[in-house]
């Protein structure tokens, strides 16, 4: 009877120290699987965020066409799923802080240029993140004052090219002048600009 008791109590123990030996990794497995689920619904809850943003600003098909551009540029220069999330929630906050001039076209340019330095930086994440958002915010602001100046300069010549050329063919079809005699009437007072320093 005791061989039994001593055969039974090894064989409880046995199959205890297997069972936790087994449950151990699939209670690892469930733990990452459900890690994995959260972070798949972040992700999720990420992009729902950044379209519905962007659905304020343009058209439900310009919108979609932009954040499928976004979505698959940042997945494609992320070299994990974390990266990824935190690309998406950089240019997010990027959104929220530029709410009233967002240009939905510099999202992808946020996004590239906060996968490229975010390892420049050092300090804490949130130290990180505020540096390059102002770096962000300074270069896509420097670029469009860049480019308001050339548009600006194009357009105040354009604008001095229409003026002179409307107000000559305006003097030509009043036939106030002809276009011999405002050469020569130019080249006169070309002339009489040159000769009147000597005389005094």
């Amino acid at each position: 009877m005791k061989r039994i008791l001593l055969v039974l109590g090894m064989v409880v123990s046995m199959m205890y120290a297997w069972s936790e030996t087994n449950v151990a990794p699939i209670q690892d497995r469930t733990r990452l699987q459900d890690r994995d689920q959260t972070h798949l619904q972040d992700r999720i809850k990420l992009e729902d965020q950044i379209r519905i943003r962007l659905r304020e600003r343009l058209k439900t098909e310009d919108c979609d066409r932009v954040c499928d551009g976004l979505f698959a540029r940042i997945r494609e220069g992320s070299p994990s799923q974390k990266q990824y999330e935190y690309t998406l929630s950089f240019v997010k906050a990027y959104m929220d802080r530029n709410r009233k001039s967002l240009n939905p076209d510099n999202l992808i340019e946020v996004g590239e240029f906060y996968q490229k330095n975010m390892n420049r930086l050092e300090g804490t994440t949130r130290e990180k993140r505020n540096a390059l958002m102002l770096e962000a915010e300074n270069r896509i602001r420097n670029r469009e004052r860049k480019d308001l100046a050339e548009t600006e300069l194009v357009q105040k010549k354009e604008r001095e090219n229409w003026i002179y050329s409307y107000s000559y063919q305006n003097r030509i079809r009043q036939g106030n002048i002809s276009e011999n005699a405002d050469k020569a009437r130019m080249m006169r007072e070309r002339r009489e600009g040159q000769s009147s320093p000597g005389k005094r």
